[in-house]
């Protein structure tokens, strides 16, 4: 973004601390609603526009890094968000301890898969605002929502009848 090193140190750990605090509040909320769909559509959303904010910056005249440094706010706290709600979904859905292992080694092995791809992805180093793998990130956020989506008429029947 254009910065020194001493000040892409001092600035890379703000949004880390931004999203812990989103985290912890995410989690707390979505036990105390008992909703777990709504807060994973909402954050990858969140996350998704964060993508969508540092791939197209430069395109639509956001040069100045401060637009491009509030973006990654988003994506973190809208994917690491995301992220840690659907680990204890996976779990708390399955009705035996086989399903429930079951699903969390799927999630890991998917999970580890698609990290290890954008890190191949991501250190293509012949494009410097990295549009392509900007994209790929969004894309990946919106289809797990397109996964979540048949969720939610579920949960909010749940939420209606209490």
């Amino acid at each position: 973004m254009g910065n020194t090193r001493l000040q892409a140190q001092a600035l890379s750990a703000p949004p880390y601390l931004v999203s812990f605090v989103v985290v912890i509040t995410t989690s707390y909320l979505s036990d105390r609603f008992k909703s777990r769909s709504a807060f994973v559509i909402g954050h990858s959303l969140v996350g998704a526009f964060g993508y969508a904010v540092l791939a197209f910056a430069p395109r639509i005249g956001l040069l100045d890094w401060k637009w491009r440094y509030a973006a990654v706010y988003l994506a973190s706290s809208g994917i690491f968000s995301a992220i840690a709600i659907i680990i204890p979904w996976t779990v708390g859905n399955s009705e035996s301890s086989e399903g429930r292992g079951t699903g969390v080694a799927i999630l890991n092995l998917v999970g580890y898969v698609v990290v290890l791809s954008f890190v191949i992805i991501f250190f293509n180093f012949k494009n410097s605002f990295r549009l392509t793998n900007h994209l790929i990130s969004s894309s990946a956020d919106n289809v797990a929502l397109w996964l979540v989506r048949d969720s939610i008429p579920l949960e909010m029947d749940h939420i209606i009848l209490r």
